[in-house]
Formats: structure tokens, C-alpha cells, sequence
């Protein structure tokens, strides 16, 4: 088995302890789910927890949890964020993945965050290693349906990591589109899939990687 798909449980005293109970300054990200805090575990590996908003009293946070725990140990690849585990445990619900130092696409190109040598080669070498996420990801018949700079992280080498993946959707592997429609941000989508009755592809999910 591969070593990225063994999920630790944790439990909330290990991850509160990390996150010095979720301090203010371990903050390093927010959005629509919940807020990402940067922890140390007791090994001294530095990882990053989410705590979902709704905790383990919401059925609909619990379920979203599971289902992006079982997307990101479905697929084991240098371009996908690995998890590493989680904790549910009323009234928390947490997802356990590495930590990024540089963040994400996003901080790089807006808040200067790694902004140097992001030169053309550089850009055409990350786009392709998001290129070869997102195609590992249809590879395991799944859509993730939010590409976007938000959500793809830079590695410690500068490569693509595609994460967040509490909207991505399976598909039937003989299927060319998922049955849910396209979800997340539609700016990041084609004109075509921007309409919500139109299902997400495949393509949809190729198309956004361009518009990072």
C-alpha cells in the first residue's frame, strides 16, 4: 500500500496542542468550508489542519469531510494534495494534510509570496506539473470541478499541488461528464459550463487550468 493513502486518526487534544489551540497566528488560510491553521506535531512534522465549519454536529460538514478524505486517498500523485489524516470528534471535525509553506498559487502571484524566479519557464513547467494533477484525478474518474489559484498550492520545490477537493465529484469511468453540474467558482469555468444546468467534464476541469 502506498504510504500516502495510511490515514492517521488523530485526536483533538493532538491537533489542538499543534495548532497552540488554533492561535490566531497559525492562520494561514479561510474559505467557504472552513479556516486552515499551520500545526506541529508532537514528531515536529508541520502540517496543515482544517477545521470545518459546522463541526461533527453538522451531518453535511461530516459527510463533506468524508468525502474529501476518501477523494485524496483515492489518488496518490506529486501533483495532488495527499491527506494525512483527521479527527471527528464532537464538536470538531478536522482533515490533517502537509503543510506548504510558499501557499498558493494565488499568494504567489498577488501577494509576492515566493514571486521570485516565477519566470516563463517556470510558469510553463507548474502549469503542466497542474496539467498532470488534474489529469490523475479524471485518471481515478474524478472531476474536481474548482480549479483555480486558490486552491493550487506551490510545493517546496515549486511544483503544482492540486487540493481542496470538497466539491470535486466521481464520475462513472465510462461516463464524460458528472450528473451534479458545475460547482465552486464560475470565473474559473468555460463559458459553456458556466450555465447550471450544464454538467462538469473533463475538459471543463483542463480548461481551467489555463485561466489560474
Amino acid at each position: 500500500m502506498d504510504p500516502r493513502n495510511v490515514l492517521i486518526p488523530f485526536t483533538v487534544e493532538e491537533l489542538t496542542a499543534a495548532t497552540n489551540n488554533f492561535a490566531e497566528e497559525r492562520r494561514v488560510g479561510a474559505g467557504g468550508s472552513g479556516d486552515v491553521f499551520e500545526g506541529i506535531l508532537g514528531t515536529g512534522q508541520r502540517v496543515a489542519v482544517k477545521r470545518l465549519r459546522g463541526g461533527a454536529h453538522d451531518i453535511k460538514a461530516v459527510e463533506k469531510l468524508m468525502h474529501e478524505v476518501t477523494i485524496l486517498s483515492q489518488v496518490s500523485h506529486v501533483n495532488v494534495l495527499p491527506v494525512v489524516g483527521f479527527a471527528c470528534v464532537r464538536p470538531d471535525l478536522l482533515l490533517v494534510t502537509p503543510y506548504l509553506q510558499f501557499g498558493s498559487l494565488r499568494d504567489a502571484l498577488h501577494n509576492g509570496a515566493g514571486g521570485a524566479g516565477m519566470d516563463a519557464a517556470w510558469r510553463l513547467s507548474f502549469v503542466a506539473g497542474l496539467a498532470h494533477g488534474v489529469r490523475a484525478l479524471h485518471q481515478a474518474s474524478i472531476i474536481h470541478r474548482d480549479v483555480k489559484s486558490a486552491n493550487v498550492l506551490v510545493s517546496d520545490d515549486g511544483v503544482a499541488v492540486l487540493g481542496d477537493m470538497d466539491v470535486a465529484r466521481r464520475m462513472r469511468p465510462d461516463a464524460t461528464s458528472t450528473d451534479t453540474g458545475v460547482s465552486g467558482t464560475p470565473t474559473q469555468s468555460t463559458t459553456q459550463v458556466g450555465a447550471s444546468p450544464t454538467p462538469a467534464t473533463s475538459s471543463a476541469s483542463a480548461w481551467s487550468c489555463w485561466r489560474c
